[in-house]
Order: C-alpha cells, then sequence, then structure tokens
C-alpha cells in the first residue's frame, strides 16, 4: 500500500522554481530520506506533503487519501539543522520515532543498525552532539 504518493509537485516564489515536477512513492512501512544540498526543495516538499504550503501543481496523497484529509497520518517534521533530539544519539533518536510510531523491541534493534549502516553513521551510533566525532549539520 502506497503510504506517501507525489505526483508532479512544481512550487515557485516568484521567478524561483524550488521544485520543479518530483514524483515519487513511499510503500507503508518503508523509511525514506530526502536529501539534497541546500535550496534544493526538501523543505519544500516536506512542507507541501503536510499541506503547510500549497503547490502550484501536482497531487499529494497519503494512503490514497488528498494530503489535507489525511493530516493525522503525520506525526513528526523535521527541516534544518535542529530537529533531531541533539542530547540523544542518532541510536536513540531512531528508537525514539520508532517507539511513536509503535514499534519496538529486537526487530527494530536490528532495523536501526541496518539504518545506521546504510546512511554510514555505524561509527557515530552512540554519539552525542558534545562528542568530538558527531557534528549534526553535515
Amino acid at each position: 500500500m502506497k503510504a506517501v504518493e507525489v505526483t508532479n509537485l512544481t512550487k515557485n516564489y516568484g521567478k524561483n522554481t524550488a521544485v520543479n515536477d518530483v514524483s515519487f512513492t513511499i510503500e507503508k512501512g518503508d523509511i525514506c530520506g530526502i536529501l539534497g544540498p541546500n535550496g534544493s526543495g526538501k523543505t519544500t516538499i516536506i512542507k507541501s506533503i503536510c499541506n503547510l504550503i500549497i503547490p502550484d501543481k501536482g497531487v499529494i496523497k497519503l494512503f490514497n487519501k488528498d494530503n489535507y484529509k489525511a493530516i493525522e497520518n503525520i506525526s513528526a517534521v523535521f527541516e534544518g539543522t535542529r530537529n533531531l533530539y541533539w542530547r540523544l544519539t542518532p541510536r536513540e533518536n531512531l528508537r525514539y520515532f520508532a517507539g511513536i510510531r509503535g514499534l519496538g523491541g529486537r526487530k527494530i534493534e536490528s532495523r536501526i543498525d541496518e539504518l545506521l549502516e546504510r546512511f554510514n553513521l555505524s561509527e557515530k551510533r552512540n554519539a552525542t552532539k558534545n562528542s568530538h566525532s558527531y557534528d549534526i549539520s553535515k
């Protein structure tokens, strides 16, 4: 089942195009991150999905409902560099957000390990903001 479906999303701010004809789907149970340099439209995409910004063009559905009718399916919105709980380690942040979605136990611990490995964060899994090896802005 499709949890998020974005089709032909476009958003302009005056003469500047923030998002240009973006389409993607996320299946239920998948975890997705939107990566890109500053100014590439990541925040605009997320805010459009959350119905905080009205796109100029495109369709956004959450669990097959228009996004403005399905806001109960959104539990967290991150933007910028201070959105993770900075006192928690990367492992603790992932465990926390899994928990608020009702996930836990040994299965989620192995999934956290997989995600940390996939995003090259294994060495920093237990690092805190104050440790020398952890820079949340990168």
